[in-house]
C-alpha cells in the first residue's frame, strides 16, 4: 500500500470501513437534521490507533464528516500543501483519508503529480485542463492520498469522511487549498483559497 502512495500519490482501498459504524451514522443524522455541511466525528471507532499503526511519525488530525449537496460547486485542481515544501521526504507527507458513505462518488485525480510538481520544471508540470484519472467510491472505500498529488473536486452529491493524517514538520491549512492556475505566460501557479463547499447563489 506504501509504496503504491508514493508511486501514484493515492491508492484506493475497497470496503475500507464496511460496515459503516454506528457512530458515524449518527454524526450524518445530526449533521444532516442541524443543515450543516461539515461535522466532527467522535474518534471512538479506532481512528487515532489506525493512523499512528500505520503511519510512525505521524499523528491524527482528528476526523471531518462532509455532506454536499449536488449543486454545490466543487473546488479545481488544487494541492493540500504548498509548493514550497515540495523538498519534504515522503514519509513526513502529510496525508488524507476519504472514505465514502455514498456510492458513485467520483473524484479526478492526476497520477504522480507529486513526483512532477518536485522536479520544479514547468515542462514537467501535470495538465491540470484535463483530468487523467477518474477515481469511482462506493460506500465504505477508501481513498488515501498525499497532500501533494493534484486532485479535485468530487462530482455531484458527496458523503463523505475526511480523516486527516499529519506531520508535524509539514503543517497544512486546514479548510484551505493550494488551488492551480496559468499565469499570461502560461506558467502553472497556485494560490491559496478556501476549500469550502459552497451553494450557488
Amino acid at each position: 500500500m506504501i509504496s503504491a502512495l508514493h508511486d501514484d500519490g493515492y491508492v484506493c482501498i475497497r470496503k475500507w470501513m464496511r460496515p459503516i459504524p454506528a457512530l458515524v451514522a449518527r454524526d450524518i443524522r445530526e449533521g444532516m437534521t442541524a443543515g450543516k455541511h461539515e461535522v466532527p466525528v467522535r474518534d471512538t471507532c479506532g481512528l487515532s490507533k489506525w493512523v499512528l499503526a500505520n503511519f510512525p511519525g505521524h499523528r491524527y488530525g482528528g476526523a471531518i464528516f462532509r455532506f454536499t449537496p449536488a449543486t454545490c460547486q466543487t473546488i479545481g485542481p488544487h494541492c493540500d500543501i504548498e509548493l514550497t515544501q515540495r523538498s519534504v521526504p515522503d514519509n513526513k507527507i502529510p496525508l488524507t483519508l476519504l472514505v465514502s458513505l455514498d456510492d458513485y462518488v467520483i473524484i479526478d485525480l492526476w497520477p504522480g503529480s507529486h513526483r512532477d510538481l518536485r522536479s520544479g520544471d514547468q515542462t514537467k508540470y501535470p495538465k491540470i485542463e484535463q483530468c487523467q484519472v477518474q477515481m469511482y467510491l462506493y460506500e465504505g472505500d477508501a481513498l488515501l492520498m498525499r497532500g501533494d498529488v493534484v486532485h479535485a473536486g468530487i462530482h455531484g452529491r458527496k458523503c463523505i469522511l475526511m480523516i486527516y493524517i499529519d506531520h508535524p514538520e509539514c503543517p497544512r491549512p486546514r479548510g484551505h487549498a493550494y488551488v492551480f492556475y496559468r499565469s499570461p505566460k502560461g506558467e502553472l501557479r497556485a494560490r491559496m483559497a478556501e476549500n469550502e463547499p459552497r451553494l450557488p447563489a
